[in-house]
Order: C-alpha cells, then sequence, then structure tokens
C-alpha cells in the first residue's frame, strides 16, 4: 500500500558571516524518495526539490527570480528532537558552510489543530442533518406521547430510554463538536485549514499499484529510500523514547499521545502497519470498503426486519430477542470498524498506546446506533397500543433515518467518494479520527 506523504514544517538557520534565520514551511517527502516543499528567509522566497534516503538529504534552494543555493545533509536526532545537519553552497560537492534545521513543531500543532476544527464541522453539518430529520421530530411526538397517551409504566419506560437515548444524540453530539471546533481554531490562530483527504485522489489506485507501492515501501525499509521520519538507533533517539514510553497520571486518562507522536515522526518504529491515510485504505481495498458497507448494512436491515421478527406488544417491552439482535450487529458494526482502524500506523498505535481516546468515538457510535433502534421499536410499541404518532414515527424513520442518513451514507461509502460524510452519515465515528489532511 502507498505511504502517506506528510507535510512537515522545519525552521533553522545558515551560517553566512554569522547565522542567517530560514523557514521552510511546507516540506513534503514523498513515498519514492523524492523531495519538495517551500519557504522563506532574510533573502526571499524560495521552493525546494531534491531527494532523500535512510539518512541523507539532498535538495536545491531555489529562490523566486534569482538564484539557487545546493544543500547537502542527514538526519539527526537531537536534544531539542529531530534535525537536518550538513553544509550548504552554489554546487553540490563545494561546500561553503554549514545549515541546521530543526523540525518546526510549533507550526505543525497549529496545522494538526485546524485540520480538527475541520473535521469537527463535518461532524457537526452531518449532525445537524440528524438533527433536523430525525431526533428533533422523534422527541416531540415521544414527549406528545408521554403526556397525552402514556398509560403503563412500561410505556412510560420505553418513551423515557429512547427519548433519553434520542435527546442525548441531540445534545452531546453537535455541542461538544462545536466546542471542540472553537478550542481548535482557537490553537490554529490564522493557519489556514488543510484539506481533508475525501478518497478522490486515491480512485485510480487499482490493486497492482498499490501491490507495487506496498512492495515499493517493503525495500525501502530493507535499506533503500525511504521515510525520513524513520529515526536512527542512536542515543538520542532512545532517550526520547525512553521517556515518551512513561506513563504520567494524566496518560492514565487518555493514554500515550507523546509516545504515538514520536512513532509517528519516525513512521516503521515499533508498528508493523505502514503510514498510511484511512481514506486511501477505504479506496485502494474494496474488501475494507465493502466490510464497512455490509455491517452498516446488516444494521439498517436488522431494523427494518425485526418488527416483523419481533412483536412489540403494547405494555410488553422491549423483546429480548430484539435487544439481542441489536447488541449483535452494533458490535459487528464498531468490531469491523476497530479492524478497519488497526491497517493504518496511526489506528495501530492508538488502540495499543491510547485506547481510552477511542472510547468517546466508540461511545458515541454506539448511542447513535441505540438511539436509531430504540425509536423503531417505540414507533411499533405505538402501533400496538393504537395511538396515531406512530404515522409520524414511521415517517421520520423512512425519510430521516433511512433516505436521508442510511443511503446516502453507504453510496458514499459503497463509491469512495466524500469518505469523511460516509462515515459520519454511517455512524463510523471511530474511523472518523483518523482522517489525514492533504498534503
Amino acid at each position: 500500500m502507498q505511504a502517506t506523504p506528510v507535510k512537515t514544517a522545519w525552521t533553522g538557520y545558515y551560517v553566512q558571516e554569522g547565522k542567517n534565520q530560514m523557514n521552510f514551511d511546507n516540506i513534503i517527502f514523498g513515498e519514492a524518495g523524492e523531495l519538495r516543499g517551500d519557504g522563506g528567509d532574510d533573502i526571499g522566497q524560495f521552493i525546494l526539490s531534491g531527494s532523500y534516503g535512510r539518512s541523507m538529504v539532498k535538495f536545491t534552494k531555489q529562490y523566486i527570480g534569482a538564484h539557487s543555493i545546493a544543500y547537502e545533509g542527514s538526519f539527526k536526532e537531537t536534544a531539542e528532537g529531530q534535525a537536518i545537519k550538513g553544509h550548504w553552497g552554489f554546487k553540490f560537492g563545494e561546500p561553503e558552510d554549514e545549515f541546521e534545521l530543526l523540525r518546526g513543531k510549533e507550526l505543525e500543532k497549529k496545522r494538526e489543530a485546524a485540520f480538527k476544527a475541520e473535521v469537527s464541522r463535518v461532524k457537526i453539518w452531518a449532525g445537524a442533518s440528524r438533527l433536523l430529520f430525525e431526533d428533533i421530530g422523534f422527541i416531540i411526538i415521544k414527549v406528545l406521547y408521554l403526556f397525552e397517551q402514556a398509560k403503563s409504566s412500561s410505556q412510560v419506560f420505553i418513551t423515557c430510554l429512547t427519548l433519553a437515548a434520542s435527546f442525548g444524540m441531540t445534545a452531546a453530539g453537535p455541542y461538544l463538536e462545536s466546542r471542540t471546533a472553537a478550542k481548535m481554531q482557537q490553537l490554529a490562530c490564522d493557519v489556514k485549514a488543510p484539506v481533508i483527504c475525501d478518497g478522490e485522489r486515491a480512485k485510480d489506485l487499482d490493486d497492482s499499484d498499490a501491490k507495487k507501492a506496498g512492495d515499493g515501501a517493503k525495500k525501502a525499509g530493507d535499506g533503500g529510500m525511504t521515510d525520513p521520519l524513520l529515526g536512527s538507533e542512536d542515543l538520542e533517539y532512545q532517550a526520547h523514547l525512553k521517556s515518551a514510553k512513561e506513563i504520567t497520571t494524566v496518560e492514565l486518562f487518555t493514554g500515550n499521545l507523546d509516545y504515538i507522536a514520536l512513532m509517528m515522526e519516525h513512521t516503521h518504529q515499533p508498528a508493523e502497519v505502514i503510514d498510511v491515510a484511512i481514506t486511501d485504505v477505504i479506496v485502494s481495498h474494496p474488501e475494507v470498503r465493502y466490510a464497512l458497507c455490509l455491517s452498516t448494512g446488516i444494521f439498517w436491515l436488522f431494523l427494518i426486519v425485526s418488527p416483523f421478527l419481533f412483536e412489540v406488544t403494547c405494555d410488553g417491552g422491549l423483546p429480548s430477542g430484539a435487544m439481542l439482535g441489536f447488541f449483535v450487529t452494533a458490535f459487528l458494526n464498531i468490531f469491523v470498524q476497530l479492524w478497519c482502524a488497526a491497517l493504518t500506523k496511526y489506528g495501530y498505535l492508538m488502540l495499543a498506546h491510547a485506547p481510552q481516546m477511542f472510547a468517546f468515538d466508540m461511545g458515541l457510535s454506539f448511542m447513535g446506533l441505540f438511539s436509531s433502534f430504540s425509536s423503531v421499536q417505540w414507533v411499533m410499541m405505538v402501533r400496538g397500543c393504537g395511538s396515531w404518532l406512530w404515522k409520524p414515527g414511521f415517517a421520520i424513520f423512512v425519510l430521516g433515518m433511512i433516505l436521508l442518513q442510511a443511503l446516502p451514507g453507504l453510496w458514499y461509502l459503497k463509491n469512495a467518494t466524500n469518505i469523511p460524510w460516509g462515515l459520519r452519515l454511517t455512524m463510523n465515528n471511530l474511523l472518523l479520527a483518523l482522517l489525514k489532511p492533504v498534503p
């Protein structure tokens, strides 16, 4: 599978009558060993082009409308983190003086925050569609039934249970995501929001292309051209690794995010999964895409046929067989999400070292699935009780849940287009946390 290019930021200096500041805002290390990017210094703006290997880096800094400078160096581990050190000159092989670059962590953190804000906006808009076409309608008719026609304790219990599930999705999702978006936007400052990869750029990938890319990645790991973020076996890197492995009190609740961040910078250590975007996994592997569609489709099919399989009486409560079917289909959906997440480097590390961070999204997925299931069961109970409110409830189920959520979400996933919306509409919230920006 093709490794996902990473846009990194570097800042440092070159020596010429003293140290001169320079910023490499956008360096992309491609999967085939090519390097490109841009930046600026006290002379002017420039673009970069070159190549890299396991430890070496070689590129030309071409000033816009002016001369070019040649840089040759290697990747090093320092006390401040990963660095590129070497010499510059007007021609390769004719060094004038030294230079040094360090990872620009602050800029990269701002970019990450801007991207998370953009993902939160996708969740907000998708959540708003559920709010308008499903949750609000169900809340209104359930409240009407509760105050006007509910008689027995079982009717009140089921109505309150389904009302709490609907209200929880209405209040929790958009509210929490709006807070996240606002916080991330504040951290991002003036950084432009990156583009969310929706699978369009990988549509031309077929199985042979993916295999070739995977073979290339394997050769790189065996000593050829490879990702510069591999990391070395020197003492500085080992010291960073040891420090990152130490679990603090806070990390008992969040997981070891520092360790994950270090591993993501050093791509093949220690995970055995190549760093690839979840959208590229879904696009280039039909079996993954079909598994997601199948697990989601099975759940919605169960919702449709459950009224014919299990009798929901007016005072009988939720049938045990229906509840068992719900848990089986819901956990199948979550299991497929976990399997798909483990196919990516970031997902693998998150599952291994920070499963706590998945808990919230898994909880939202489960709550969303239960809200849909309980609403269907409630409609059948109300129908059994002879109330007219089952008719608007059934209309909301068909229009708001099936036609405006499930079917569009499945269509997006099946056709590998607008994948973030497809994941959100089908309540595959866990995978949304693994989205990556287009470099």
